[in-house]
């Protein structure tokens, strides 16, 4: 990954026609796109080579923000006007952090994938040589910000040893894996993220406001990992398979929804003791493995509820609600208003 100086920024916007230039420009600052982008599919359709790629936003702006070398902070805001489907390959150690606040991207590997969570934070760790698939549905509005940061900007821009990281990240790196998943969005991470949005464009401090923000999101991620290691110590002791495992659990929660899993299954799934289970999902994902598939269920039902062909029975009924009005007071307990008023609000 190389530039001739730092920072660097690239903007796309809704009313550029093509944004080829922006996307090359992108793969060289990113790490986690640094080994080229395998496959890009817009709306379905294979982009070759020497095919312009079309802008896929609506509205709104897409910025990066190359703050260093092996460190990017990526902001969006914006509507997406096409299904966009893109494949890349890192050529480095990476890690990845998004903070979601509307929409939802999802992520896949060849083994496993996983998707943004509105009260999450998504991490992704990749390895040199190691692809991702990432995916953005048509007329989503997204709003998020993420940080990338590769291993040699740890090591050397940092000064971090291998010893210094967290035991999973280093792990990870050392079995050449791909591995993601989610860690509480709590009062301080939001904050930090909404900092990111208000930087206003023309200061010239701007950037070095985003590098401080952005060592602190990598902070809170280090801290968020250190304090799991921390809880599986002692009688609750958690192995790094046990660790592992739970993060597939989250994500065959987020598969089976709007289906909840029993703890009863939970415990089959993972092969982890049921009081264990417990403790340990809510250290890891911040509420107990009920409220996770809550959670879940009524997020779905968000996106439901933008479909206007859909009455609040259909929504009740896809979302496994015998009645609507069971429906309708699940959805008034968890978001202080019925459904029928959040779809009037929009």
């Amino acid at each position: 990954m190389r530039a001739d100086r730092f920072p660097v920024a690239t903007t796309i916007t809704a009313d550029r026609a093509h944004i080829d230039a922006e996307i090359a420009h992108l793969s060289a600052l990113s790490p986690a796109l640094s080994g080229g982008i395998d496959a890009l599919q817009v709306d379905h359709r294979p982009i070759a080579d020497d095919d312009r790629i079309p802008n896929i936003l609506r509205d709104g702006t897409e910025e990066y923000l190359a703050l260093l070398p092996g460190m990017l902070v990526q902001i969006v805001q914006g509507t997406v006007a096409r299904d966009w489907l893109i494949t890349a390959k890192a050529s480095e150690d990476c890690v990845r952090l998004r903070i979601p606040f509307d929409g939802q991207a999802t992520f896949s590997s060849p083994q496993d994938d996983i998707h943004d969570g509105q009260r999450f934070c998504t991490f992704i760790v990749q390895s040199a040589g190691t692809g991702l698939t990432g995916t953005y549905r048509r007329g989503t509005r997204y709003r998020f910000c993420s940080l990338e940061i590769s291993r040699d900007y740890l090591e050397g821009g940092l000064g971090f040893s291998l010893s210094d990281l967290p035991p999973m990240l280093s792990r990870l790196w050392r079995n050449r894996e791909v591995s993601f998943g989610h860690i509480p969005l709590d009062r301080r991470t939001r904050l930090l993220a909404e900092r990111l949005f208000n930087l206003d464009r023309r200061a010239a401090w701007r950037p070095v406001q985003a590098h401080m923000i952005g060592l602190e999101l990598l902070k809170e991620l280090f801290d968020a990992w250190t304090a799991t290691a921390q809880a599986a110590t002692g009688v609750q002791r958690l192995t790094p398979e046990e660790h592992d495992v739970l993060l597939r659990l989250g994500r065959e929660v987020e598969r089976r929804c709007p289906a909840p899993i029993a703890l009863s299954e939970a415990v089959s799934f993972t092969g982890i003791n049921r009081n264990k289970l417990q403790f340990m999902f809510k250290r890891m994902f911040g509420m107990s493995l009920q409220q996770y598939c809550t959670e879940l269920r009524m997020r779905r039902a968000l996106d439901l509820l933008n479909d206007a062909g859909l009455s609040i029975a259909d929504v009740a009924e896809r979302l496994g609600f015998s009645e609507a009005t069971n429906f309708t007071a699940a959805f008034k307990k968890h978001f202080s208003v019925p459904p029928s008023a959040m779809r009037q609000g929009g």
